[in-house]
């Protein structure tokens, strides 16, 4: 028939099916290749729209809710931006800069962020939010809307403790010491003395001199208090204490007779050795008898103070007599003999 087409294995077929056939396949052809193209448009979109993001701000959610710091003169939440030419024109641009500073020092983002949030928001920080704040400061500067005092946190820890307050000087510094006083807390046992980030002392009062000091040397200290379950307190404020110069011994005046000398013959003092008054044995009988106890001995606090008014130098007797054996000081060092 003239109206089919012999199709192979199939046999006559008319034409106009063929015909329709073909459109149909052609038809479905062109649809799939714009689906595929549309497809790769959308992929491309994404991908630029996420390496845009990847490029964005280094808000931080830091208890606003905001993803972001807030802003303490917008009245709101500022908006993310970004530094990109290195000039910090903006508190949102600085604290971006003084995060990316505190992940550069190694500090953990989230403390960081909140840490620089509240310092905007002239909150109270803890110490080592102080911290983190000190290093952002001095990698960024101040935020350009200004500096803000940085406020010590002095609300009561988990153990109940607050902060000692008023750490301050406790009398004249000498050249090897430095006495320290401070307010006392509620509910606290004792204070843990720091110079710097060492450990120093504990005590029980609300008073303590830093010994085995360098003359013209200045050290920071600050002091916790402690409970009976040994939790501390968040530390006081920091307190930047310095040693007197070392004594120097004036030229005798021209004329007059030469200074007598204030030490004793060694030769003249029996074998000794020397305890000293500690923390732990704050009386000089409580250290007689831990030296006791250790060189297996029977020597009586009186026989060890006449021991060394006898033996001392002059200086020193004047000393011992000032105080009298029941009121020496932490850090005072007594001979004892070795007999």
């Amino acid at each position: 028939m003239s109206g089919d087409v012999q199709v192979p294995k199939i046999g006559p077929v008319r034409r106009t099916y063929v015909i329709a056939g073909g459109v149909a396949v052609a038809g479905y052809v062109l649809w799939r290749y714009w689906q595929a193209s549309r497809a790769s448009t959308d992929t491309s979109s994404a991908d630029s729209t996420d390496a845009a993001d990847s490029t964005g701000s280094y808000g931080i959610d830091d208890g606003t809710g905001s993803g972001g710091y807030y802003d303490p003169n917008a009245g709101g939440i500022a908006g993310d931006t970004t530094v990109g030419d290195g000039v910090i024109s903006t508190d949102q641009q600085w604290y971006q800069a003084a995060l990316l500073a505190l992940e550069d020092a190694g500090y953990d983002t989230g403390a960081g962020a909140l840490a620089l949030g509240k310092y905007l928001r002239s909150e109270p920080l803890t110490s080592s939010e102080q911290d983190m704040v000190k290093v952002a400061l001095a990698a960024a500067g101040n935020p350009p809307s200004g500096a803000r005092a940085i406020v010590t946190d002095t609300s009561p820890t988990p153990s109940g403790l607050t902060a000692p307050t008023n750490l301050r000087s406790g009398g004249t510094p000498t050249s090897a010491a430095i006495p320290l006083a401070w307010n006392s807390v509620a509910g606290a046992s004792g204070y843990v003395v720091y110079r710097g980030s060492a450990q120093v002392a504990t005590v029980s009062g609300t008073s303590y001199t830093v010994g085995s000091l360098s003359p013209s040397t200045s050290y920071p200290f600050t002091v916790r208090a402690t409970n009976s379950g040994g939790s501390l307190s968040p530390a006081s404020n920091t307190y930047t204490g310095k040693t007197a110069a070392k004594a120097t011994a004036a030229p005798p005046a021209s004329g007059s007779k030469p200074p007598t000398t204030t030490t004793k013959p060694s030769s003249s003092v029996p074998a000794h050795h020397t305890i000293y008054i500690t923390p732990a044995n704050r009386s000089l009988s409580a250290a007689v008898a831990a030296d006791n106890k250790k060189t297996k001995k029977n020597h009586s606090w009186q026989s060890v103070w006449d021991f060394n008014l006898q033996y001392r130098s002059a200086d020193t007797v004047k000393k011992l007599k000032s105080r009298g054996p029941d009121k020496v000081y932490v850090g005072s060092s007594f001979w004892v003999p070795n007999a």
